[in-house]
């Protein structure tokens, strides 16, 4: 046996992490890009033309790539009919409700998705869940409120350092001054982007007075 079998796995801050990060950035820029466009567009004109557009490319890519379109009509049947529930009716109420709320507000809410998939795995279909399951559920749940209820007082940038900060050092366990780098250089560009480069409307919070722009 090898005298390295029952060494404790490392953690570190790797691509994949980078990844995972990056995909966060662009689903909650989605809101706050979708919350600014609505005063412009309404919003179930702002969907048609998002979801018409999506699909012109997506077919043209396909036809590209030589990929064969065509399905047996059993088969179209039931995907018509999760495009129905999956696509029309859950981004008509997306969009609908975003319009009457922020866009802090629609992201927190969207994040609760997989802890209502796992209570209703759990509850509904009786499956078993573990501790380690509960206790995910319970600091989503927890950090989500935090979140949302120091938003406006922090600040955009103060709070999503801290919540950056606190996943970094879950993720990239002991490398401290790496998590603090990650934690400042995502809230910082970020912000910028939103903020200063789209003219986007984020929470100042303690840093209003301060902020140059």
């Amino acid at each position: 046996m090898s005298a390295n079998t029952n060494r404790p796995a490392t953690h570190g801050f790797s691509w994949a992490d980078t990844g995972i990060l990056l995909t966060v950035l662009i689903w909650g820029g989605n809101m706050v890009v979708v919350k600014a466009a609505l005063s412009e567009i309404p919003p179930l004109a702002f969907t048609a033309l998002r979801f018409i557009g999506a699909a012109v490319i997506e077919t043209i890519l396909l036809h590209a790539l030589g990929e064969n379109l065509k399905m047996p009509w059993r088969d179209m049947r039931r995907t018509m009919a999760m495009a129905l529930f999956g696509v029309v009716a859950y981004q008509g109420l997306f969009v609908l409700g975003i319009a009457r709320t922020t866009a802090g507000n629609a992201s927190v809410l969207l994040a609760t998705i997989p802890i209502l998939v796992a209570l209703y795995n759990g509850v509904i279909k009786r499956q078993r869940l573990g501790a380690n399951v509960w206790l995910g559920i319970a600091l989503t749940i927890a950090g989500g409120i935090a979140y949302g209820l120091v938003l406006d007082w922090l600040g955009y940038a103060i709070a999503t350092f801290v919540f950056m900060l606190f996943v970094s050092e879950v993720i990239n366990i002991g490398k401290h001054w790496q998590n603090l780098v990650i934690a400042t250089v995502f809230s910082t560009v970020t912000f910028s982007v939103f903020s200063v480069l789209l003219k986007l409307s984020l929470p100042r919070g303690l840093l209003g007075a301060v902020l140059p722009f």
